[in-house]
């Protein structure tokens, strides 16, 4: 190609790219609106007459099931193709190179001045950023043209010459040939991948977006519960006899007390006890244990068979504790994937506890009277489920670690 139209595939190149991104937004923009993603209102959308998100929830917004915005996108990458392909294949002079862009051209100005037709006629909306692509299609078009002309090409050997490329593909004879199938190939696996964008962009980013949003709209709504919540007296005994006191760990100097009624066989008290303990570990806080079994074995609320290893779970990890090993049974029935008789007779000699001795906590009822306190205590809260939680008294609702590093935050600051 001569020097004189390096300024001219320039600008063409620029134009395509400039198509390119704005056609990218737009196929987001379309999957976010139809979707049902769209949070508000799009920045594009200003008034009643222009309005992208109203384009957008359009059936005209999409052409034989994709959207519009994806024809663009092929569209403007096909057209990057043609302005790099006389460097790619020798033999093409200024005439044969305008004439096939004349009509590449050519039709992407017919398609965005139809679109637009469609969209103030048909829709009675105006897209802008749409619109931004249609006029940029249009001037690149009378660039292609004027200059087209100015070399003598036509529409005719454009088209003549587009022809003849695609039957080279089956010309056994060409030396096209290859070429010819790689580009129907890569149109193919183009308009394929383009076809394919929207459920990704919904699996990829929409839905992991949406999930993150609720999450803080969650964690939100946690704290202003938590805040606004009416700070209950729990009672917390340390000391005494050790059938009557709660087991604790942590920092005895904490400003934060979470005191958690749990049951061993719920998954959520599971992942909480685990979040509690590797929070103790850096924060100033003191764990409280408090037992609510879902079991009706212990607790009167429950009328049907539901967790019914968590009342022996509980008096099991209360009998540990008088021999100093309540956590260390907490943690060990907590780690199982699965509560079981069998596991609950094995854990006495994992822990290496006095036979005897365990054996007559058992007997006595004397690991059971405080799981019945605790039962007792929670019916009074009104307690609706495990794990229940209270930092200071107050309820922390949901108790995922955001909250709870943001309900400590705000206690340790004096609010």
């Amino acid at each position: 190609m001569s020097a004189p139209h390096l300024p001219l595939v320039r600008f063409g190149i620029l134009s395509t790219l400039s198509i390119l991104v704005l056609s990218l937004y737009l196929m987001f923009h379309h999957v976010e609106v139809r979707g049902g993603f769209l949070i508000g209102e799009s920045f594009c959308s200003w008034d009643s007459s222009f309005d992208c998100d109203a384009v957008a929830r359009s059936d005209a917004s999409e052409l034989l099931g994709l959207p519009v915005a994806g024809w663009g996108i092929i569209a403007s990458l096909i057209l990057l193709a043609l302005f790099v392909l006389p460097r790619i294949e020798s033999g093409w002079n200024a005439k044969r190179f305008l004439s096939v862009l004349r009509v590449a051209t050519g039709v992407q100005a017919l398609g965005s001045v139809t679109y637009a037709g469609v969209s103030i006629f048909g829709i009675g909306k105006i897209c802008i950023l749409c619109t931004a692509v249609h006029l940029i299609s249009i001037l690149l078009f009378i660039v292609i043209f004027r200059r087209g002309r100015a070399e003598g090409s036509s529409f005719g050997e454009g088209v003549d010459e587009i022809s003849q490329f695609l039957f080279a593909a089956g010309d056994l004879k060409s030396n096209r040939r290859v070429p010819a199938l790689l580009s129907a190939l890569a149109v193919i696996f183009l308009y394929i991948t383009v076809f394919l964008s929207p459920p990704f962009l919904v699996l990829g980013y929409f839905q992991p977006r949406e999930a993150r949003i609720q999450e803080r709209e969650e964690i939100k709504n946690q704290l202003t519960q938590f805040r606004t919540g009416k700070p209950r007296e729990i009672p917390v005994t340390t000391e005494g006899a050790p059938e009557d006191i709660d087991f604790s760990r942590g920092s005895e100097s904490a400003t934060v007390t979470a005191v958690i009624y749990s049951d061993f066989e719920c998954p959520h008290c599971r992942s909480t006890a685990k979040l509690f303990h590797e929070l103790e570990k850096t924060l100033p806080i003191k764990t409280v244990f408090k037992n609510f079994p879902l079991d009706n074995d212990c607790n009167p609320a429950i009328d049907r068979e539901f967790h019914q290893f968590a009342c022996k779970s509980a008096e099991i990890a209360r009998c540990a504790g008088f021999q100093g090993k309540f956590w260390e049974a907490h943690d060990q029935i907590f780690a199982a994937p699965d509560i079981n008789g069998a596991l609950l007779e094995q854990l006495p000699a994992a822990l290496a506890l006095n036979v005897e001795d365990f054996q007559q906590c058992l007997t006595t009822g004397a690991g059971k009277k405080k799981i019945v306190s605790d039962v007792k205590e929670g019916l009074q809260l009104k307690l609706r489920g495990t794990p229940a939680v209270f930092l200071n008294g107050r309820a922390l609702p949901g108790a995922d670690r955001q909250s709870i590093e943001a309900a400590i935050k705000e206690i340790t600051a004096g609010r």
